[in-house]
């Protein structure tokens, strides 16, 4: 299926589009495959912020806390950018 926004299935049948996810959908993938398809500005910080919260802490569940607090607030900004 080729969807124009970025799509994220969090439970079965259930899909949420929203055009702020499609930048970070983006910033992730590239991060995850390393092959630079987007090539967005953002990429390169946020994978060292990812990576510093890695060497920082430790335990996953404060990994966690951080990284989501790190995409909330992302996703946040891309809402409200006009991009």
């Amino acid at each position: 299926m080729k969807v124009s926004n970025a799509v994220f299935r969090f439970r079965p049948n259930e899909w949420v589009c929203s055009p702020g996810l499609t930048p970070i959908a983006e910033i992730v993938h590239d991060i995850d495959l390393k092959d630079l398809k987007f090539k967005r500005e953002e990429t390169v910080g946020i994978d060292r912020l990812i990576g510093g919260i890695a060497m920082a802490h430790k335990q996953d569940e404060s990994r966690l806390e951080r990284g989501a607090a790190v995409f909330d607030d992302l996703y946040g900004y891309f809402n409200r950018k006009d991009d």
